[in-house]
């Protein structure tokens, strides 16, 4: 048996919008960032392999956006939530005041503080972009061992 239809895209992507986390009394407290879920033929059929594509809200000028970013970002990749024995995972970086780099030595020092000085930033990425780093991490308390691609990006925050 082939593909189920000829010609057919052998993934599907799925942006998944902002959502509010409430806290006990049901008020919003803050939202949950953008993801992007990409599903690939060999995963359909297996609840919760997929590969994500996590994107954070950077500060450079505030400490809590990088906190967010391994906290909440690199964390759900490394225990495992999201891509799950792949080989690698992608976390985007949407810097909002720039520079550019100084977010990605804030979340570097974030990545060493929470999981040693090997999970910091390799000195090289396999992805040959100024704006992309690379990191490695044991994922969910096993063996395998998962590369993620941070790539840092500049936004707007005031209309164009």
């Amino acid at each position: 048996a082939g593909d189920p239809t000829p010609g057919a895209p052998r993934y599907d992507i799925v942006h998944q919008p902002e959502l509010p986390i409430v806290d006990e009394g049901g008020a919003v407290v803050r939202y949950r960032r953008l993801d992007i879920r990409l599903l690939f033929l060999r995963q359909v059929g297996a609840p919760g392999d997929y590969l994500g594509l996590e994107c954070k809200y950077l500060d450079a000028n505030d400490r809590s956006t990088d906190a967010d970013y391994v906290d909440d970002g690199v964390e759900r990749i490394v225990c495992g939530d999201y891509s799950r024995d792949h080989p690698w995972a992608v976390l985007v970086g949407l810097e909002r005041s720039g520079p550019l780099d100084r977010s990605a030595a804030n979340v570097d020092a974030r990545l060493r503080q929470r999981y040693g000085q090997e999970a910091g930033f390799k000195s090289t990425s396999s992805v040959r972009l100024d704006n992309v780093r690379e990191s490695e991490h044991l994922q969910g308390g096993g063996s395998h061992r998962i590369s993620i691609l941070h790539g840092f990006f500049l936004i707007a925050t005031q209309p164009l």
